[in-house]
This record gives structure tokens, sequence and C-alpha cells, in this order.
């Protein structure tokens, strides 16, 4: 019976470490909150009716938004109303009045979506472009 010499090496690996499920749950409890916090925060704004600052302008007296059709999208791309091209901008609100009509409060809830998705947008980019935890003032710096 030989046996054959093991080798010094440890075993080829992907380089990934094993994640446990409890680590895989704490990884996503911040999102998580972080989406319901924002909800919180705008949930408000369902009760409210359009304001009196540019929305009589925007929504009640512009009829050229409302719907997604050819005419609409080809004004929603060429227009500079209250001064700015902002295509997108007229194209949600576009959306926003096929599926919810003149009701203020479908324009806030697509509005606290678009919050809550650009809380996430901004929190998983900034997970890993920041340190896990700051620096100590004994510790080196790692930088120049």
């Amino acid at each position: 019976m030989s046996r054959k010499p093991r080798s010094s090496r440890p075993p080829a690996s992907n380089g990934k470490v094993p994640v446990s499920p409890r680590s895989r749950i704490l990884q996503w409890i911040a999102p998580v909150v972080l989406v319901l916090a924002t909800a919180v925060a705008f949930l408000p704004t369902l009760d409210n009716g359009f304001v009196n600052f540019d929305d009589i302008e925007n929504f009640l007296n512009n009829t050229s938004y409302r719907g997604l059709g050819l005419t609409q999208l080809r004004w929603m791309f060429t227009t500079v109303n209250l001064g700015g091209l902002i295509p997108l901008t007229w194209m949600t609100l576009g959306f926003d009045y096929v599926i919810w009509g003149m009701d203020p409060a479908g324009y806030h809830l697509t509005s606290l979506v678009l919050h809550a998705l650009g809380a996430l947008v901004f929190y998983f980019p900034a997970t890993r472009a920041l340190p896990t935890r700051p620096p100590r003032a004994w510790e080196p710096s790692s930088g120049p």
C-alpha cells in the first residue's frame, strides 16, 4: 500500500470566502431599513393634493404631457416648459397620468417609489466605495 505524498499547497479556491446564511440576512437589513425609512418619510405626502408652487402650471393648466402618445412624446422631448428640457421627467409624469389620471396621490406615490429606489442606487455603490469601519487614530494609514 503506497500513499500519495501530500502537497504542501492548499487546495485551489475561487478566492471567495464562504458567506454564512446569517451574514446574508444581515447584509440585506440595511437596504430594507433604508427603503422603509424613505417610505415612512414620504407617506404623509399621499394625503396631499397638488401644491401651489409649480403644480398648477405643470399639471393643472398643462394638457400637453397627459399621455404617452406620439404627440405627447414629441412635446416632452422638445419643450422647455418652465425653463428646462426634462424629457425623462415629462415621460414619468405622462406615465403617472396614464395610470392615475389627475389624482395627486398617484403622483406622490410615484415620487415615493422613485426616492426609495434612488436611496438604494446610492446605498449599494457607497457600501463598496466606503470603508466598512473608520480607521483608528493609532493605525497607520495605507495611503500617502
